[in-house]
């Protein structure tokens, strides 16, 4: 055998022989250990009221007065005793009066009046009479205002005694008139009647070829009013009125309406 192997060998042989020391050591020390492990020990501490202070000394208090035993109270009762007896009262005896009965007498409910509903007010009605009444006086000269040189008074039956214009359909007759050369009006709308004034409102129109009024302006020669309420009114119904559709006419006609206000009561 080698030196190198006898090396080895003696090497490994003391290994195992001082794990195995070493193990009987550990079983010898776990065997001599007393069983039941003693138990654990207090530690005394300072004798104190309080988590800190600096007091050196401190007085022991006695127990005999921190331990008291509260004393059995002892309930007293007291008995009221009676000496005389009680006498049984004696019923009284009361006269038995009859009282006369009286029936309720029936009142019917009092119904008050229903207030009767006030009548409706009638609209206004324009009276174009009421505003022309006509003029009794003659041209000085013996001229009359037609254009056609002929005896009579020219005009329409529903015109206005004031227009200048011989021309149109006229009026609705209900107060209202107008004058658009060539053109009867198919839809001519009453306008409202918003104030207390009176008068005659005459309003400038312009018609396109289709007959719808695009514009309207009131206070034109013959108005006789300045009340706002009374033109605002007039434009309003004049823009609302339609023509006959005249394709031959220029693309704006001007023409007038007449409005005629008049309260009646």
């Amino acid at each position: 055998m080698s030196e190198e192997k006898k090396n080895k060998v003696l090497a490994t042989a003391g290994t195992i022989l001082f794990h195995a020391l070493l193990l009987l050591l550990l079983l010898f020390l776990a065997i001599r250990t007393p069983l039941p492990l003693p138990g654990e020990e207090g530690v005394e501490v300072n004798l104190g009221y309080s988590d800190e202070g600096s007091g050196l000394t401190q007085q022991s208090a006695d127990q005999s007065q921190m331990f008291r035993h509260p004393e059995p109270t002892q309930n007293k009762e007291e008995f009221a005793s009676q000496s005389t007896e009680e006498t049984p009262a004696i019923p009284s005896q009361k006269e038995n009066i009859t009282k006369p009965t009286t029936q309720p007498v029936k009142t019917e409910p009092i119904q008050p009046p229903q207030p009767q509903p006030d009548p409706e007010p009638e609209p206004p009605k324009i009276d174009p009479r009421a505003i022309y009444r006509g003029t009794t006086q003659q041209n000085q000269n013996g001229q009359g205002e037609g254009i056609t040189g002929q005896p009579g008074d020219q005009g329409k039956p529903t015109g206005t005694p004031d227009s200048q214009s011989y021309e149109g359909s006229g009026g609705a007759g209900d107060g209202i008139s107008y004058n658009l050369s060539g053109r009867s009006a198919t839809h001519l709308p009453k306008p409202d009647y918003p104030s207390r004034e009176q008068g005659k409102v005459v309003v400038t129109i312009w018609v396109n070829r289709e007959g719808k009024v695009v514009r309207a302006s009131s206070g034109a020669q013959g108005t006789t009013t300045s009340d706002p309420s009374l033109r605002r009114a007039a434009e309003q119904a004049a823009i609302k009125t339609r023509f006959s559709p005249s394709p031959d006419s220029p693309d704006e006609q001007k023409g007038v309406i007449t409005y005629i206000f008049l309260r009646q009561n």
